[in-house]
């Protein structure tokens, strides 16, 4: 680095071995010019111009008395400005942003007189970089550019690049070669369209006769020797209006004042901003920055380097531990150090927990003092002492996942923001929520979200994405309008006036995983500035010296404890003032609560009969909100009304989704109605889930049979158009053999031939993974108490536990695995058919490996999830399919005359194999012949095909297997009604709507239908699914 000179600075990034001692930093080149100095007036108070030479002393005093900076921002600001390469390091709430925005100002006043050109502002994350930029804007600042689209700032919007190009005028040469390139690219897009259409025009020719299959071919090659010089050319033009653009925000660049970007968009970024000749780059929370990140924004024009930040906080976070300082290898790596590396903000009972432990010679300001109370709270500072353990706690350490949970503080987060909420001092941006777990972040968000609005930075959201959590879409919003909840890693660089905090940790080992690490205790304890609340467990944490430490402080103070201490701001006694009987709104007291005796809320006496807070805001008492709810429904009541054991749920319980009885509000945040009103929800589930699962499969079963016709009515008229030699390979895992049969595809030129199943098959993947077992509603909830259970330990509990057989089970996953197994052996079958017929003998040679080990453990597979479904249809299909599978991969040798002996008794082998399985499948439609209607006939078309030894075969779905399709398809959508077979299994009854025969159900074998419209014994009219069907208007 040293030696190249590309990089700035490398005296002091990369010093030779002659260097030692103290390293003298001279000023900028900029300013070591004659008699140049910093004009200060930008920061100072008044009409006093203070000017800073970078050659002479200079006494930050001066700067501290005469603006609002203190003594260790005002020097701060002077070493930076007269060092070339500075580093500003600070506590936490020191002010060192501040600093930051102070001096951002003073070199933008010094711009034309230093030549600056733009300063690069860089930041790690977007989060940071928006909220780095927004209080530029606030403070006055403009010509700020941000480049890349993923800001979620509205302040930030139209300061984005390519709002700002937008609007920049064009030059005339830039607006003629935009127009030229432009119409240019019109022509070759219109040009391509028509080769294309001629191309495909040129196939249609081939159902005709046979001489015309020369000349079909000479059109193609024409065709395509245009098409790709017409892409070459459309290509190139494309690339010479991308650099129009560029030419065009580069300008853009050049004429800015702030230059906003990532450290990975500046990466991507650096051919243009190279261009810019930037001389002045400020690094906000450097800290975290990763060293090949800083040294990567060194541009070559850069004459002043500015970095700010602590390493006494958040390390850079990498994705190998073993590469990092704290692991005993990965100290000679040290990839977690930042080149960084190599309290403004608190009240004083806040700031001394990180005071007393990590920054001795740190003092308060004495505006700190003047701090308010956090209302509805008797103190500002408290740790909630509890021993309720994280989910898995019992668990032998790495056997659970990494991210951990507690559900007791995930409630007691949830309920004290509640709380501070309902005083009304502070609003949803005042109070952020913090957590060192992934897992736990989900769980706050889950149940905050849905009470305000939240603010999860960019880094959050992307490793919930990464860790497989799903997340809903997220508004974009200043950081400054709603709820924060966060991880500690990355909150750091942010405040709020009141933190809550949950450890997570808890547990019999005193655990404390990466909270360990006083670098994340630091920034975790000093985010807050008027009160912050922590909840954890204090023997778990404990085992860490600086948390004892911590606690120390706390006890001494008796700010520890097991319960809050609540004060109403108004009546000191009252638990909270929204709901305070003695000082609540009229409006409140008198609401009419007790809907027996005609009580209002005033009136009642809460000891002996407490009342319920609906997120509605109309309160109830507990005794007539169970009666509403009909919980002895629902539970097995003790004689003096206590639950002691749960009743069975009832099936399909649409009419139980009960709601509040006065505005009809929800109550499914009320914990004691979970179970009921969670039950409910449910169901409700299940049947869309039905409903649009079925609905999936019918579009995608006629799109297979529609294209499967076509593959075969076409295939006496297919013709391989190739000289080269062409192996068969058709092996390996499903995804391995999808790729052989494309390539296959390909160089036998028939990728156009199957262009219509390739698409099909990429949906019915995706309709299998959407339909499996895991993503039913029930499924679900079934895994996550399974889950549950184990990471407690209660393997016996585990294991007994299982779905309600009264419990809906559809049989999609099944229907849409076997239409998924179906189609990919139609594509097998076409394809070996294909190169065993069409393609000549010696292009074929002995390149022939067919091993089909996957596709037969799919078709087991299947057969096993059918047996245990009670689904004898797709039974038949996994053994048919299976019986096909053989068929094909006897076809390259069928009729051959010189088979080696060995390849012979492998094909006889498959042969019986697959008559075998034909023979069960016949066994099975006998038994079950209405539910596996037109089955039989594949099986006999099958087992014609491998008794003559044909040479060609081809999947076949009979007519009337596509009959019963139709018909299911038809009365799905059309009229008559839907009836449960005694196992809840639905099925319909068309024409009438009324049972006229008796049948069994085609998922477990139970009787359905009935006589006479009469229902067979145990079939129930299924109301709520037709309910569900009307209101979908299919």
């Amino acid at each position: 680095m040293s030696l190249t000179g590309d990089v700035p600075f490398s005296e002091f990034l990369a010093p030779g071995q002659d260097a030692a001692g103290v390293v003298r930093v001279p000023p900028p080149a900029y300013a070591r010019r004659p008699n140049f100095s910093f004009s200060l007036s930008s920061i100072t108070n008044g009409s006093r111009n203070i000017q800073l030479s970078p050659q002479t002393e200079f006494d930050a005093t001066e700067l501290a008395q005469s603006s609002s900076l203190d003594y260790a921002q005002a020097r701060a600001v002077v070493d930076s400005l007269t060092q070339s390469f500075a580093l500003i390091q600070g506590p936490p709430g020191t002010g060192k942003s501040y600093t930051g925005i102070a001096l951002i100002k003073v070199l933008l006043d010094n711009r034309t007189a230093a030549n600056l050109g733009p300063i690069v502002c860089v930041c790690y994350t977007n989060h940071a970089l928006d909220q780095l930029l927004e209080h530029l804007v606030d403070a006055g600042i403009s010509q700020v550019i941000r480049v890349g689209s993923r800001s979620k700032s509205e302040v930030l919007k139209p300061l984005l690049l390519r709002e700002v190009a937008m609007k920049l005028e064009r030059t005339k040469t830039e607006k003629r070669v935009f127009w030229d390139i432009g119409k240019q690219l019109e022509r070759d897009e219109r040009e391509i369209e028509q080769l294309i259409t001629a191309l495909g025009n040129a196939d249609s020719w081939q159902s005709r006769r046979l001489l015309h299959l020369h000349w079909t071919n000479l059109l193609r090659e024409k065709i395509q020797r245009k098409l790709v010089h017409a892409l070459h050319e459309y290509n190139d033009r494309r690339a010479q209006q991308d650099l129009n653009r560029l030419e065009l925000n580069l300008r853009c660049l050049q004429e800015a004042h702030i230059i906003g970007i990532t450290t990975s968009g500046l990466a991507r970024n650096l051919d243009i901003l190279r261009r810019v000749r930037a001389k002045v780059m400020v690094c906000e929370e450097a800290g975290e920055v990763m060293e090949s990140h800083t040294l990567t924004a060194m541009l070559p024009s850069v004459e002043h380097a500015i970095l700010i930040g602590d390493h006494e906080q958040l390390r850079p976070q990498i994705q190998r531990y073993d590469l990092g300082r704290e692991h005993p290898r990965g100290e000679q790596y040290s990839l977690d150090v930042s080149l960084f590396e190599r309290l403004r903000r608190m009240h004083p009972m806040i700031s001394q927990l990180v005071r007393d432990t990590l920054y001795p010679a740190l003092h308060d300001a004495p505006s700190t003092t003047e701090y308010p109370m956090v209302p509805g709270m008797k103190d500002r500072l408290f740790w909630f002492d509890h021993r309720e353990h994280e989910a898995g706690s019992d668990q032998p350490r790495d056997v659970t996942s990494t991210s951990r949970t507690n559900d007791f503080e995930v409630e007691m987060t949830v309920g004290l923001v509640s709380h501070l909420m309902k005083q009304g001092i502070y609003h949803a941006e005042d109070i952020a929520v913090l957590t060192p777990y992934l897992g736990q972040l989900h769980k706050l968000r889950a149940r905050l979200g849905a009470m305000w609005e939240l603010v999860i930075n960019d880094r959050d959201l992307d490793e919930l994405e990464k860790a497989g959590i799903a997340t809903e879409q997220v508004c974009k919003t200043t950081a400054l309008q709603a709820l924060k909840v966060a991880t500690i890693d990355n909150f750091q660089g942010e405040e709020a006036k009141v933190v809550i905090i949950s450890l997570v940790r808890s547990n019999e080992m005193n655990n404390c995983g990466f909270l360990k690490t006083s670098n994340r205790i630091n920034v975790l304890l000093s985010r807050a500035q008027h009160g912050m609340f922590i909840i954890g467990n204090s023997k778990t944490a404990g085992s860490v010296e600086m948390w004892q430490d911590v606690l120390d402080i706390l006890r001494a103070g008796g700010n520890i404890g097991t319960s809050f201490e609540l004060q109403c701001p108004r009546h000191p006694p009252c638990p909270e003032a929204k709901f305070c009987q003695v000082c609540a709104a009229d409006k409140i007291k008198d609401q009419q609560v007790d809907f027996i005796e005609m009580l209002t809320y005033k009136e009642v006496d809460l000891n002996e009969d407490p009342c319920l807070f609906p997120p509605c805001g109309h309160i109830m008492t507990m005794a007539n909100m169970d009666g509403h709810m009909d919980m002895n429904k629902h539970y097995v009541t003790a004689p003096d009304g206590t639950f002691v054991g749960l009743k069975p749920a009832p099936l399909f319980s649409s009419d139980e989704l009960k709601a509040c009885p006065t505005c009809r509000g929800a109550l499914r945040s009320i914990s004691r109605y979970g179970r009921v009103v969670r039950r409910a929800l449910l169901d409700e589930s299940t049947k869309k889930f039905i409903v649009w699962s079925q609905n999936e499969y019918l579009r995608l079963q006629t799109q297979f049979q529609d294209a499967h016709s076509e593959l075969n009515n076409t295939a006496d008229a297919v013709v391989v158009n190739t000289v080269a030699p062409v192996a068969l390979t058709i092996a390996g895992s499903p995804y391995v053999l999808f790729d052989y049969i494309k390539d296959t595809a390909a160089a036998l030129n028939l990728t156009g031939r199957y262009k219509a199943l390739f698409a099909l098959r990429t949906q019915l993947l995706a309709h299998v993974n959407k339909v499996q077992h895991e993503e039913q509603p029930f499924r679900k909830v079934h895994d996550f108490c399974q889950d549950a259970r184990r990471r407690r330990g209660h393997d016996d509990i585990a294991s007994a536990f299982a779905l309600s057989p009264e419990v809906l089970q559809t049989g999609a996953h099944l229907l849409a695995s076997a239409l998924l197994l179906r189609c990919d052996l139609a594509l097998i079958a076409d394809l070996v058919a294909i190169w065993r017929n069409k393609l000549p003998a010696k292009l074929r040679g002995g390149n022939c490996t067919l091993h089909f080990s996957s596709i037969r453990n799919r078709c087991l597979a299947l057969l096993q999830d059918a047996d245990a479904a009670h689904s004898p249809a797709q039974k038949v299909e996994a053994l048919l399919f299976h019986a096909q599978s053989n068929a094909i991969q006897r076809l390259p040798f069928a009729g051959a005359t010189a088979t080696p002996a060995a390849t012979t008794m492998q094909s006889q082998q498959l042969r019986e194999e697959a008559l075998s399985h034909i023979a069960t499948a016949r066994a099975i439609c006998t038994l079950h012949p209405s539910s596996t209607s037109g089955l039989d006939d594949e099986a006999d078309t099958l087992e014609k095909m491998l008794r003559q030894e044909s040479t060609f075969f081809a999947v076949v779905t009979s007519e009337e297997r596509r009959a019963v399709l139709a018909a299911m398809a038809a009365e799905f959508r059309g009229t008559g009604h839907w009836y449960y077979c005694a196992n809840g299994h639905p099925f319909t009854v068309g024409e009438c709507g009324m049972p006229m025969q008796l049948a069994v159900c085609p998922q477990c074998g139970a009787a359905a239908g009935g006589q006479g419209h009469v229902p067979a014994e145990g079939v129930t009219r299924a109301e709520d699914l037709e309910r569900e069907l009307g209101e979908l208007r299919l």
